[in-house]
């Protein structure tokens, strides 16, 4: 399928705005006047009233001319990484037309990666971005935490939950991106714009044996543009433990934000969001509590890493499984990518997904991602632009 689930016909009355002449769609998840955001969940949409006013995020893009198109499909409540959903299919991945496109964000990045928009709102938690830009094979942008107004986008974990930016080209992402983040300094706590690229080991460990050549490929290429480089993992105790806090924070989220309307409803969900989102429901709220406090920890310790620094590590771990992989190996992948994908979320710092396909390398579904400071946007986009330059 095209991974629409409404068509849309929205323009501003603006000329001549930065992104005048672009179409863009938006994730189930955000508010349109008029519509109901409907959450990849039929019995969400049948239990929520339409919007009385458009997300802000929208209304921003729109005034600079941009032309909501469609609303596309998401994986049921965010709650996934596969792009597989129960009620409205698994959307097109042009790229492995066999194999999931990713998710929660499978309809946003299938419809750029089908070329029917110029670029599309996400969102990304755990990595509903990041991971279907890399299995597409487009451009993505988890911003810093907080960069951009959530306001009328339904939530899954506040803490970690962004607005996500996909793009079909490094200039459209840029264009994007520049019209709804302040100018550098005005967002930003980043320093130097990155001198120094640091490898992060533990990420680089998880890619599959097929995938290692040419994504290390691309990272040698990365390291030409920086003074110095270098390797590391992010903590001593492993990704697993970045994870674990993550997931403890989320879990009590999730439940505070839609356990009393599951079990007021009771909706037909897949079994494995059920599985999930019932999982929360006996979160320990003192458990949450310790780990935001280790978050907070190591957030200066990398705010003050990352001052002169920027990371490197590859977006996903394997090639997409296929769409009729059996449900322990979809968990294992998830797996993989919430361990990859761990660093930025439970940081709250910004990522770029770079296709492999942009830098001349093979037509492989897996990207390298950079990460930065936060309010780093600019500098990562810089050093993608350096990198893609003829």
């Amino acid at each position: 399928m095209n991974g629409i689930v409404e068509v849309l016909d929205i323009k501003s009355d603006a000329a001549g705005g930065a992104l005048t002449g672009l179409r863009f769609a938006v994730k189930d998840m955000f508010a349109v006047e008029g519509h109901v955001a409907g959450f990849g969940s039929p019995d969400w949409k049948s239990t929520h009233e339409a919007a009385t006013r458009t997300a802000p995020v929208v209304e921003q893009l729109l005034a600079r001319g941009a032309h909501l198109v469609a609303n596309t499909v998401c994986d049921e409540l965010a709650f996934s990484l596969d792009g597989i959903n129960v009620h409205y299919g698994v959307p097109l991945n042009p790229l492995a037309p066999d194999c999931i496109p990713g998710g929660s964000s499978s309809g946003p990045a299938s419809v750029v990666a089908q070329g029917l928009v110029d670029f599309a709102l996400g969102t990304d938690t755990a990595g509903s971005t990041r991971v279907p830009a890399s299995y597409c094979g487009i451009w993505g942008l988890r911003p810093s935490h907080g960069a951009i107004s959530l306001e009328g986008v339904l939530p899954l974990g506040p803490t970690f939950d962004t607005v996500g930016l996909l793009a079909g080209s490094l200039e459209t992402l840029t264009q994007v991106t520049h019209a709804l983040l302040p100018p550098d300094g005005e967002n930003s706590t980043a320093g130097a714009s990155g001198k120094t690229l640091i490898l992060v080991s533990e990420c680089f460990q998880l890619l599959s044996p097929q995938l290692q050549p040419p994504v290390m490929a691309l990272a040698a290429r990365v390291k030409e543009l920086f003074a110095v480089t270098a390797e590391r993992a992010i903590t001593a105790e492993g990704l697993e433990t970045l994870v674990k806090h993550f997931a403890a924070i989320r879990s009590v989220e999730a439940w505070q934000c839609h356990g009393q309307w599951y079990e007021k409803v009771r909706p037909n969900l897949s079994a494995g969001v059920t599985k999930r989102l019932l999982a929360c429901r006996s979160a320990s709220a003192e458990e949450a509590a310790q780990s935001l406090l280790y978050r907070s920890e190591l957030q200066e310790t990398f705010a003050d890493l990352l001052q002169d620094t920027i990371l490197c590590l590859p977006t996903t771990g394997n090639m997409p499984p296929r769409i009729d992989a059996t449900a322990e190996a979809l968990e294992e992948n998830r797996g993989v990518n919430l361990r990859i994908n761990s660093v930025a979320s439970f940081l709250g710092l910004p990522q770029i997904n770079i296709p492999l396909t942009a830098c001349g390398m093979p037509n492989l579904p897996i990207g390298l991602s950079l990460v930065a400071a936060k309010g780093g946007e600019s500098n990562l986009l810089r050093v993608a632009a350096e990198l893609v330059r003829p």
